[in-house]
């Protein structure tokens, strides 16, 4: 009765591992041209920021977030990370508009080619000034 038992406790065990699910991890490919690490310092009202983004489109979301902040009154500098914010300048190129997206755009082409950017709107015209200085 003893070896019946031992044989039947066997062979529902092995039941009950076969009925087991298998855990699989399945790898989902990302587009290799949107992974980015994209480092940005930036002040706002003179207080100094450093942060990473992973995609471009994270990168740019941000930008927009700071080009809102200047349409409320702060005083906003966006430069890449790997550079230090400083005053002296030698090349400056200036761009104004009305519109936030088009500040943000090209305050984000301008940082991508090494400019630093410095965001100031005005409520009486409802103007964004972007100016770069490199």
């Amino acid at each position: 009765m003893k070896k019946n038992f031992i044989t039947l406790f066997a062979l529902l065990s092995m039941m009950a591992v076969s009925c087991q699910k298998e855990n699989f991890t399945e790898l989902v490919p990302m587009d290799a041209s949107d992974v980015t690490n994209f480092s940005l310092s930036y002040t706002i009202d003179g207080a100094s920021h450093h942060t990473v983004f992973h995609s471009n489109a994270e990168r740019l979301a941000f930008i927009r977030r700071l080009v809102a902040l200047a349409g409320e009154g702060y005083n906003i500098s966006i430069a890449d990370g790997n550079t230090t914010i400083t005053r002296t300048s030698k090349e400056k190129v200036t761009f104004t508009t009305t519109s936030p997206e088009e500040a943000a755009s090209w305050a984000d082409k301008m940082i991508q080619q090494g400019y630093e950017v410095e965001i100031i709107f005005d409520e009486e015209t409802g103007t964004y000034t972007c100016i770069a200085v490199k």
